[in-house]
């Protein structure tokens, strides 16, 4: 089981694709279909269409779907509801349904495979560059990994003082083929002056095409890039980089 698991994690695939205007104006008919699907699946469905730049989804139960130019994206995100007393600032609570990690980021893929369908059914020709694979975690310093918690203390031995605040983006090579590049992005945020706890952590798992390659026909590729994605981050919760 992987860390994920245990922490508040949300996934994200994206997929890069080529601009292709022809198949942007036709968002609004190739996704009639899924805007359907949504909103007799979870009873409700935000809807948003702007002509030639994007076409937008979030279903009541979290997941959301975001069409762009150069982007599809389908991710999740956690219902927060608000309790307000006289006096006092608001307080935010998340309903995760006990939903895990993994689980949630299988049922995007599925959300994803959809997609793909719909673009296969419409005709379309569509150029992928690139696939991502995205692990966004608030952590504390208890529930951090001991990766995390090695990189942080890595990045503090720098200065003979400790390091308090960072916004850092690592972005290491991990494979390089003649067809494609693996890399991941490593963003790692905290300000142990406003919260001496809190640590935001985001893993932006990438496979990168030299050439791009047809939507329809990559289809599979993207399960396997889900499957390499939580293998490495396992092995960043373990500090095997």
């Amino acid at each position: 089981m992987t860390w994920l698991n245990n922490v508040l994690a949300v996934p994200t695939i994206g997929i890069e694709i080529e601009q292709n205007l022809k198949f942007l104006s036709d968002y609004s008919t190739i996704f009639a279909p899924l805007i359907q699907r949504v909103s007799e699946r979870d009873g409700a469905a935000d809807y948003g269409y702007e002509p030639l730049k994007n076409l937008s989804i979030r279903s009541s139960k979290g997941l959301g779907y975001s069409f762009t130019v150069n982007n599809l994206v389908v991710k999740f995100n956690y219902a927060l509801s608000q309790q307000t007393n006289a006096g006092m600032l608001p307080i935010f609570d998340v309903h995760n349904n006990n939903k895990l990690y993994t689980d949630i980021l299988q049922e995007i893929l599925q959300e994803l495979q959809v997609v793909i369908e719909m673009v296969s059914e419409s005709k379309h020709t569509v150029s992928v560059k690139r696939i991502g694979v995205v692990a966004s975690a608030s952590l504390t310093l208890d529930s951090a990994p001991p990766g995390i918690s090695e990189l942080i203390k890595h990045l503090s031995s720098l200065w003979k003082k400790d390091l308090i605040k960072s916004e850092t983006i690592l972005t290491p090579l991990l494979l390089d083929t003649d067809s494609f590049q693996e890399r991941c992005h490593h963003t790692l945020k905290f300000d142990f002056l406003s919260n001496p706890e809190a640590i935001d952590v985001v893993l932006d798992w990438q496979k990168v095409f030299k050439e791009p390659v047809d939507l329809v026909l990559s289809s599979g590729a993207i399960s396997e890039c889900k499957d390499k994605a939580l293998e490495y981050f396992e092995k960043v919760a373990a500090g095997d980089f």
